[in-house]
C-alpha cells in the first residue's frame, strides 16, 4: 500500500511538473494566437527575452478577528436621487448618483450611471480638453507605444508609475516587464480590452491628454478587427492625481465577450521574482469589473484605499489603523508594507525582512 501511495505521489509531481511547462511554453511560444508588438519602449525594461510564469496568489481581506476570509469583495447599491447632470467630478458621484459600491480592499468601485465622468479629448474650439492624436493612430491591430507620464504623485496600488505602454487593444499596460507575450494577461489598466484596429478607419483615433491633475487616454471610433458590423466604441482611461482611475465610455455600440476568455477587463497587480533562468509574476490582486454595467453613457470609478506602501515611517506604519491590512515595517529597505504583498516584493525579500 504504501508503494502505491509512493507511486501515486510521484505521479501527482510529475504531472504538477509538466503543467507548468506547458504554461511555461504557452506564455512564451506560439500557443496564442496573437502577440503585441511594442514602439519605444523605455531602458528600464527588464529582459523580456527569458521564460515568464504567472502565478495567481491573490490576498484575501481579513474580518475584525484578525482571521483571513475568501471574500475581498462586497457590494452595496446606493439609493439616493435620480441621475443628475452636469455634476462636477471631484466629488463622490454616489452621493449624487444612484451607483453600485464594490469594496475591493485596495479600491472601491463605484458603477455610476450617466455621463458625468467623461472628458471629451477630440480637438474643439469650445473644448477645455485638447487632447493629441496618439501615434497608435497610425498603427494597425495589435500594437503598444511606450509612453513617460509626468503625474509625479499617481500611485497605482499604493506605488508610483511613471512608464506605462498604451495598446491598441484597449487597454493600458504599467508593469515593469514588458513582454509582449504577457503584456495583456497581468498588470493591465483595462477597460475595453478587444481586437480594435486603429487603421480601419479614418475616424479611428487614439488621444491622449495631460495635465498636473490627469492623464487620459482616449480610444477614439474604434472597431473591432472582422467585426465592423457591431459599430465604433469610444471609451477612455483617466488617472488622476488623487490616485483614482476612471473608466469612461462614450459609445458602446455592443460588449463583446469573445477569444475564449482571453480578454481582461479591470486592472492586476504583481510582484516579480527575477532569476538568471525565468522570471515569475506572482498576482496578489485582481479586480474583475461587472461588463454587465459597460454600456454607452457609464462610467466606473475606482477609489483608491490608504494602503501600507504608502506610510513611509516606523511609527505610523505600527500604529496604522487600516482594517484590512497589517503593516508592517522593514529598516533594511526603509519601507512598510503588508507582509511584502505588493511591487515591492523583491525588495522585502532581498532584505530578509
Amino acid at each position: 500500500r504504501s508503494f502505491k501511495l509512493s507511486y501515486y505521489n510521484e505521479y501527482k509531481s510529475y504531472l504538477s511538473m509538466l503543467f507548468k511547462l506547458i504554461i511555461i511554453f504557452c506564455l512564451t511560444s506560439s500557443c496564442q494566437s496573437h502577440f503585441y508588438t511594442i514602439h519605444n519602449l523605455d531602458v528600464r525594461a527588464l529582459d523580456s527575452t527569458k521564460p515568464v510564469e504567472i502565478i495567481q496568489k491573490l490576498r484575501y481581506t481579513r474580518n475584525a478577528g484578525g482571521v483571513i476570509t475568501d471574500s475581498d469583495n462586497t457590494t452595496t447599491t446606493v439609493p439616493v436621487d435620480p441621475v443628475k447632470n452636469g455634476t462636477d467630478n471631484g466629488g463622490d458621484l454616489c452621493d449624487e448618483y444612484k451607483c453600485r459600491k464594490d469594496n475591493h480592499t485596495y479600491y472601491e468601485l463605484q458603477y455610476i450611471p450617466g455621463d458625468s465622468l467623461w472628458i471629451e479629448l477630440v480637438p474643439g474650439p469650445n473644448n477645455k480638453y485638447n487632447g493629441t492624436k496618439h501615434q497608435l493612430s497610425h498603427h494597425g491591430a495589435y500594437n503598444g507605444l511606450g509612453y513617460e507620464m509626468n503625474i509625479s504623485t499617481f500611485l497605482y496600488y499604493g506605488l508610483p508609475i511613471h512608464n506605462l505602454i498604451i495598446l491598441t487593444g484597449g487597454f493600458i499596460h504599467v508593469g515593469e516587464i514588458k513582454n509582449d507575450r504577457i503584456i495583456d494577461k497581468v498588470q493591465y489598466i483595462s477597460p475595453f480590452m478587444a481586437e480594435f484596429n486603429p487603421n480601419a478607419s479614418a475616424e479611428s483615433n487614439i488621444f491622449t491628454y495631460e495635465d498636473e491633475n490627469v492623464f487620459i487616454v482616449q480610444w477614439d471610433n474604434m472597431t473591432i478587427v472582422n467585426k465592423t458590423e457591431l459599430g465604433s466604441y469610444t471609451f477612455q482611461i483617466q488617472l488622476h492625481s488623487n490616485n483614482d482611475i476612471v473608466f469612461s465610455y462614450k459609445q458602446i455600440p455592443k460588449v463583446v465577450l469573445t477569444n475564449n476568455g482571453l480578454y481582461n477587463n479591470g486592472i492586476s497587480d504583481a510582484y516579480f521574482l527575477y532569476t538568471d533562468t525565468h522570471i515569475t509574476l506572482n498576482v496578489y490582486h485582481k479586480i474583475d469589473i461587472d461588463m454587465s454595467q459597460v454600456g454607452s453613457e457609464t462610467g466606473i470609478k475606482f477609489v483608491h484605499q490608504k494602503l501600507c506602501t504608502m506610510i513611509d515611517d516606523y511609527y505610523n506604519c505600527t500604529n496604522h489603523n487600516l482594517p484590512n491590512f497589517r503593516c508592517h515595517w522593514c529598516d533594511a529597505i526603509g519601507k512598510c508594507s503588508d507582509r511584502g504583498l505588493d511591487n515591492n516584493y523583491h525588495m522585502w525579500l532581498n532584505g530578509d525582512c
